[in-house]
């Protein structure tokens, strides 16, 4: 078998567990989150919200972008790896101390003394994660996602069940946070051993000079991400009111952060492929319109389903007091079509090295993104969510104009890509809304909404098994003479 073949079959068999798991994962955790939002306030996801907020950010501060060069690199030594894992653990430890020290001070510029407590907490993530990281590297460098598909599954029902019983308890907030910090640790011990890596306290200068170019430039592109990612949530934490975050937040949950948990690792995966075959140009184009297509059959008829089905998922599950979440559901799960496109599209252009490129392109989108978060917060959530659709409608414009200058690609391959998957989930969205306004019309109904959810899945699966049959729509990676 060559070296290609055996990379697409690593590669089938990464994504089949990362989206069967995923896939499982996410039906769990929707049922498991609507028992949280009934047992907790919007004001307690508040609260949470926005100690995560610093937190995520703070802690893309440890990293550097080294990790990812080291997926990226051909090929590593033990001293790299090293020097990269007390690189990332001095920083986590200062960063932990810092948040520690101001995490009232921050409280009181986020107009809420509770998130004080919170944080002082939460600081602890950083050192974790310093540690939780590393196996995590090593097993995607060598593309084996079946381990961490196995742990992501795991954890994932595990916290929530644990958050679950503690919000029965009345732990209020701390029933998200508790879990938080302790099932990672339970975790890390495992993969540590799975991948049979120990921590060392070992800083080889020369051993990193490789590895600060790309993790420099990687580094300024999750700090632009990870600034779109929160800016949002600090405009209206600080400028509207924490219950008004509690449904942004819930809003982002239910549709972007549900579907990136599924696409993104996906993309993790392909970011894996394309690195290894970036000396390849035609079996790298041949990997990307595959994937685009395993991506868009699998994420396409969620996002359509979630555009006409919200209002009945909304009032059925979640109740009344979250009805102002159904419009900003809508809107980012129309911003979600182009960002699964974007996403491999950034993928591509990191793994054949066109990085600095790249991140001049988000730093563009970033701040008209950020610009415009200040000048809309004044409408509210609606106006809010309307700058994250303009945003990732830019961004997918300008990663495709990179990617299609240094690849060349080949426009009706790319649009079949994800033609049938698009026409497929615009059918099921339009039938699908149809019912709800003339037979299935009480939106309160528990049952009407899984009667819909039953039928638009029925209507999409025949749609895509029947041009899967075609040789239409690919669901895996082919091995052929080309790769």
């Amino acid at each position: 078998m060559t070296h290609n073949k055996k990379i697409i079959k690593k590669t089938n068999e990464s994504v089949a567990y990362r989206l069967g798991f995923k896939i499982l994962q996410r039906g769990f955790a929707l049922v498991l989150s609507v028992i949280l939002a009934r047992l907790l306030s919007p004001a307690e996801f508040g609260v949470v919200a926005i100690a995560k907020m610093v937190i995520d950010y703070s802690n893309s501060f440890s990293n550097f972008g080294f990790n990812v060069a080291l997926v990226q690199k051909d090929n590593v030594d033990n001293a790299q790896v090293n020097s990269v894992f007390t690189l990332n653990l001095a920083i986590s430890s200062v960063l932990a101390l810092l948040t520690a020290v101001f995490s009232e001070q921050i409280a009181i510029f986020m107009n809420n003394p509770e998130v004080s407590s919170v944080l002082r907490w939460m600081s602890l993530y950083y050192i974790i994660t310093s540690f939780y990281f590393m196996p995590v590297t090593l097993l995607k460098r060598t593309i084996d996602y079946k381990i961490l598909s196995i742990v992501d599954f795991l954890q994932g029902i595990t916290t929530s069940l644990f958050a679950i019983a503690l919000a029965y308890l009345s732990y209020s907030y701390w029933s998200i946070v508790i879990p938080t910090l302790i099932m990672p640790v339970v975790f890390l011990v495992y993969l540590m051993y799975k991948v049979k890596w120990f921590p060392r306290i070992s800083y080889q200068h020369n051993a990193m000079r490789e590895i600060y170019s790309f993790g420099f430039w990687n580094f300024i592109r999750n700090q632009l991400n990870l600034i779109v990612a929160k800016v949002d949530y600090f405009v209206i934490a600080r400028y509207l009111d924490v219950a008004t975050l509690g449904i942004y937040e819930k809003s982002f949950e239910f549709t972007n952060r549900s579907l990136t948990g599924i696409t993104k690792p996906i993309s993790s995966i392909y970011f894996s492929t394309f690195s290894r075959l970036k000396n390849d140009p035609e079996s790298l184009k041949n990997v990307l319109f595959q994937g685009i297509s395993i991506l868009a059959t699998a994420s396409y008829p969620v996002l359509f389903g979630i555009m006409v089905i919200t209002p009945h998922f909304v009032y059925s599950s979640l109740g009344e007091q979250w009805a102002p979440a159904i419009v900003p559901m809508q809107v980012l799960a129309m911003a979600g079509i182009f960002r699964i496109l974007q996403g491999m599209f950034t993928s591509v252009n990191v793994a054949i090295g066109k990085y600095k490129l790249q991140t001049q392109f988000n730093m563009i989108v970033s701040f008209v993104f950020i610009a415009l978060c200040f000048l809309v917060v004044k409408y509210g959530i609606y106006a809010i969510t309307a700058s994250v659709l303009v945003y990732s409608v830019l961004g997918f414009i300008l990663s495709f104009f990179l990617l299609y200058q240094t690849l060349k690609l080949d426009l009706i391959k790319l649009l079949k890509s994800f033609i049938y998957p698009l026409l497929g989930s615009v059918l099921m969205a339009a039938v699908i809304y149809e019912l709800s306004q003339k037979v299935f019309d009480d939106p309160r109904s528990m049952l009407q909404f899984f009667i819909l959810t039953v039928i638009g899945g029925g209507i999409y699966i025949l749609w895509i098994a029947y041009f899967i049959k075609k040789g239409k729509v690919t669901i895996k990676l082919k091995e052929t003479a080309e790769l």
